[in-house]
């Protein structure tokens, strides 16, 4: 793996190392808030990674599939008629693209006429329609083929009130990567995911997929990284035959996780450095600091408090502290459940064996004052009484 090192960073007696994900997974195959289609600038056509299953249907072959088709098909099915057909027979054709519906009295059908915003450039008939087909969605059809993309987007935004869209693109490293596609949802779609009915909701779905499709063009040129983080551990090295000793260390991993999308690998640095609350001061007795072990009362069971700790997240653990002060179960997972009537016993969430140690000798100091102990809890005692490694106890 060493050979996906792309950076890395001491931090105190910490240290982050960033790989390349070797097997990102593409964001589409995620529950996103948009459909996304995008085509890749040798114009190739869609992306098989793009969800165009989902916008056609399984029956679909890619091959037929297109971001214009997808935008005909919105407003065939969303577009409310009404303001289309109206907006067509206004005064101004600049209305809708310079076109315009006349209504002809010999032919006793309607006449869609193009170039109508210039008097003086000719008139073309797109075609004729007689009123029926006004209504049965003929002419939309015929529109739906003569329009333009960024034409299809327009009629999509202003008159397809159920439908959220955005156009975006993304470019890689290199400035020949680049890809622009679409991506939309229904007020449907949005609602599933949860969303108070507060607010514009075409705006929150927007600014939605904004963020999604960052994450797609993270996927697209590479942008995924998985983390290792390391714990400087001291040691020293003696010899029988009479050489000095030396010292020296070796890293210990604390943990590694991947499938981060991030613009940069630096960025991922930063973010594992404050999740662990590492500074460039950072050394081995502030990670994690006295306050960060939050100790948690529990349910009192047979006069006895128990005092547990119940935390579900990747590298930390549930120490099980035994009354002998020994570590008796390690869980990487569990809940307040698994200590519940066991009494005396607790669990801390720590990275740090000695640190687990360290609380257990401490309540056992404050249990053992019995009635004399001048504390109201175990937090004031250790606010007087600050833990910083197990051998200070």
């Amino acid at each position: 793996m060493e050979n996906n090192l792309i950076a890395s960073k001491e931090i105190g007696d910490y240290r982050i190392k960033v790989y390349t994900d070797p097997c990102p997974i593409c964001p589409t195959s995620w529950n996103l808030m948009g459909i996304f289609l995008w085509n890749y600038s040798d114009g190739g056509g869609l992306s098989r990674n793009c969800s165009w299953e989902e916008a056609f249907g399984k029956n679909a072959y890619l091959r037929d599939c297109s971001i214009n088709y997808a935008l005909r098909c919105l407003i065939l099915e969303n577009a409310d008629r009404k303001k289309i057909i109206k907006a067509l027979k206004g005064k101004k054709g600049e209305k809708f693209f310079d076109m315009k519906l006349v209504y002809c009295p010999n032919s006793h059908c309607w006449e869609l006429l193009s170039n109508t915003a210039k008097p003086d450039v000719q008139h073309y008939v797109l075609g004729e329609f007689k009123p029926e087909e006004l209504e049965d969605g003929y002419i939309f059809e015929q529109l739906a083929n003569v329009l333009k993309k960024d034409e299809l987007v327009q009629v999509v935004e202003k008159y397809a009130e159920n439908i959220a869209l955005i156009e975006w693109s993304s470019t890689g490293y290199s400035q020949g990567d680049y890809v622009e596609g679409i991506a939309y949802c229904d007020k449907e779609r949005f609602d599933k995911m949860g969303f108070e009915p507060d607010g514009d909701w075409k705006e929150k779905a927007k600014s939605m997929m904004l963020g999604e499709s960052e994450t797609i063009g993270n996927w697209m040129w590479g942008n995924v990284y998985m983390y290792d983080l390391d714990k400087k551990v001291e040691f020293t090295k003696h010899y029988k035959d009479g050489r000095p000793d030396e010292d020296g260390f070796e890293w210990e991993e604390v943990n590694s996780c991947g499938g981060y999308y991030r613009d940069s690998p630096y960025d991922l640095i930063e973010e594992v450095a404050k999740d662990y609350k590492l500074t460039e001061e950072s050394d081995t007795t502030q990670m994690p600091s006295v306050k960060d072990l939050k100790v948690v009362y529990g349910n009192e069971h047979q006069g006895v408090p128990n005092i547990l700790w119940s935390y579900e997240c990747d590298g930390i653990d549930l120490f099980f502290i035994g009354e002998d002060g020994k570590v008796e179960y390690v869980f990487d997972h569990g809940s307040i459940d698994d200590f519940v009537g066991v009494p005396g016993n607790f669990a801390v969430r720590s990275e740090d064996y000695d640190y687990a140690l360290a609380y257990n000798d401490a309540f056992n100091k404050y249990w053992s004052m019995g009635d004399d102990c001048p504390y109201d809890c175990f937090d004031d005692y250790i606010s007087e009484h600050p833990i910083n490694k197990a051998t200070d106890m």
